[in-house]
């Protein structure tokens, strides 16, 4: 008999495979580059298509994620999949991703990312509950420089993301 593996160990694994690929930039054109055409075409997009949710899929297929996503390049797709199958959650935790609706009104997602850490929750009179996150993302970037995987932190309350758990 195999044991499972904890949920701790599933996260390490996928936050150890997205990692890996920090500091991967675009090189040339917008949305293209050696590593970015190879998830936008393991998604199915067409090359120079945006690429966060390319990559989110790639670690996810790397990490153990069996099943195909269809259109698994788009931000929209990744979480109408995850709703259908119930992987949901309202509290976020290592090695979740993250779907961002920058307008901050879901259900139109702009961007997606893996949680890294939870460094804060908190509620405030404004905006309500709040998470600070460090992230891992594609097709990101610092504050200057070409788009690539990188780390970030953002704050952001539950009206404006979804937290999904694929592993």
């Amino acid at each position: 008999m195999t044991a499972t593996p904890s949920a701790k160990a599933i996260a390490r694994n996928t936050l150890s495979v997205a990692g890996e690929y920090a500091g991967v930039t675009e090189v040339g054109l917008d949305n293209r580059g050696p590593q970015v055409d190879k998830w936008n075409v393991e998604a199915g997009a067409v090359t120079g298509s945006p690429w966060c949710a390319a990559f989110v899929y790639h670690v996810l297929k790397q990490a153990g994620f069996k099943p195909k996503i269809a259109g698994a390049a788009s931000c929209n797709n990744l979480v109408a999949y995850a709703r259908e199958h119930k992987l949901v959650v309202t509290e976020p935790q290592a090695g979740d991703v993250v779907a961002f609706a920058w307008d901050h009104v879901a259900p139109a997602f702009d961007h997606v990312g893996f949680v890294e850490v939870v460094k804060r929750t908190a509620t405030s009179a404004t905006l309500g509950k709040t998470f600070t996150l460090q992230t891992i993302e594609g097709n990101t970037k610092p504050l200057h420089g070409r788009d690539g995987v990188f780390r970030r932190e953002r704050t952001v309350t539950p009206g404006s993301v979804v937290f999904m758990r694929f592993l």
